[in-house]
């Protein structure tokens, strides 16, 4: 989520240019959550860790999202469909100011 947020940042202000490795793998990693909210209708990755903790953990599984649960240790009441509105948004800005820049240096 991290790299997605910062990503979005970087690429809205066209720092990517100078790191063209860095932004494929931005593009790779925001792909990559699309294709698995696509789907799976989650992310693979909190669908692991939840099922690595109720093999060997059961006592610490949780229902919610990665995101929500742990936010909510910080006093944050977040549900699940606030964290995706979030990555949602995250995403479009990551990828219009990735489609800005790559139109604006044509130019």
């Amino acid at each position: 989520m991290l790299i997605i947020v910062i990503g979005a940042g970087v690429a809205l202000l066209g720092l990517f240019k100078r790191r063209p490795k860095l932004e494929r793998a931005y593009l790779v990693v925001v792909i990559g959550t699309i294709l698995s909210f696509v789907i799976t209708r989650s992310c693979f990755l909190t669908d692991w860790e939840k099922a690595l903790r109720q093999q060997f953990l059961p006592e610490t599984a949780y229902e919610n999202g990665f995101i929500s649960h742990y936010m909510s240790y910080l006093g944050f009441d977040l549900n699940d469909w606030h964290v995706l509105y979030f990555l949602v948004t995250m995403i479009t800005l990551g990828l219009l100011g990735t489609i800005f820049h790559h139109v604006k240096n044509r130019s």
